[in-house]
């Protein structure tokens, strides 16, 4: 079946399978369309990965791009109902694991980490908030896939996902805020030679939590990319669409959309996989620099 570049919901847009949960390596699940570099991945029924991300926040990173991504701060009132502080950061890192139960189910589990700028405030009489460095743990996540319809000549590959995040983080950089559920479903064709399109959807559930009702958050998006022997690339592009947060009819956090560009390149050696992506979001009002928010992933599996 396929492992887990984790995360990669790099999405690639990260869009990438990743992006809406089916591991990365779910160019394989028949052994038609199966090179023989691939198949080295699947030997071992354990896996682990560990990614770098630099402009990407770790819910990014783990749900895909724009995934619960605040494009602009919270109010007050969302931090203080929530017990979240407002922050921000460059580098995250993540660890991952999936265990491959069967040829067609997959679990995976998946721990952000991250050094953030938060705004705290001081224990003086006079409530300040100033910027200080802090240590994060993200939202942790697990996530389950199962493949549906093998890929043949005349049908796609289809993984059905599901997966569920904590509501640990204490930082905005680091999660929402809310827990989350998400069922998804990704699928590939090859089209032409070493040619396929991909197309994966996601629809996320946040669950009610201090008298906050948060709406849900649907991302969908698709691609195409390029296969040979020990390598691949992929191009995506994906839209991402968090409805709003109240506390009865007083609406604390706007909606917000996001549509993300991915480019994706993975190599693969022996049973491990490297993959390098590049990702450009912010664009649903069309290219703006002063909006747009370029991103870099870097993911190791072992």
């Amino acid at each position: 079946m396929k492992k887990i570049v984790f995360l990669a919901a790099v999405i690639l847009l990260s869009l990438a399978p990743s992006y809406c949960f089916a591991s990365r390596e779910d160019i394989a699940l028949s052994q038609d369309y199966q090179l023989e570099s691939e198949k080295n991945i699947f030997k071992d029924k354990f896996s682990w990965g560990i990614d770098f991300t630099y402009g990407l926040s770790s819910v990014s990173s783990l749900l895909g791009l724009g995934a619960n991504r605040f494009s602009e701060k919270p109010s007050e009132e969302y931090l203080d109902t929530l017990g979240m502080s407002y922050s921000t950061s460059d580098f995250s890192l993540a660890l991952g694991a999936s265990y491959l139960v069967t040829p067609r189910l997959e679990l995976s589990v998946g721990l952000p980490l991250s050094v953030v700028m938060a705004e705290v405030e001081n224990s003086g009489r006079r409530k300040v908030k100033h910027p200080q460095l802090k240590f994060g743990v993200g939202d942790v996540y697990g996530g389950i896939s199962y493949a549906l319809l093998a890929e043949s000549k005349s049908r796609p590959l289809v993984v059905a996902t599901f997966e569920a995040k904590s509501a640990l983080s204490k930082y905005t950089f680091m999660g929402d805020g809310f827990v989350g559920l998400t069922p998804g479903v990704y699928l590939r064709k090859f089209i032409s030679g070493p040619v396929y399109a991909l197309g994966l959807a996601g629809y996320t559930f946040r669950l009610k939590r201090r008298g906050a009702d948060p709406e849900e958050n649907i991302r969908y998006g698709g691609g195409f990319g390029i296969l040979s022997e020990n390598k691949r690339l992929e191009f995506s592009l994906g839209w991402s669409q968090t409805g709003k947060t109240k506390i009865g009819d007083r609406t604390i956090m706007d909606s917000e959309e996001d549509l993300t560009l991915g480019i994706d390149f993975t190599t693969i050696f022996g049973g491990q996989t490297s993959t390098i992506g590049l990702s450009l979001s912010g664009l649903e009002d069309g290219l703006d620099w002063g909006k747009n928010t370029a991103g870099l992933f870097i993911g190791f599996t072992f």
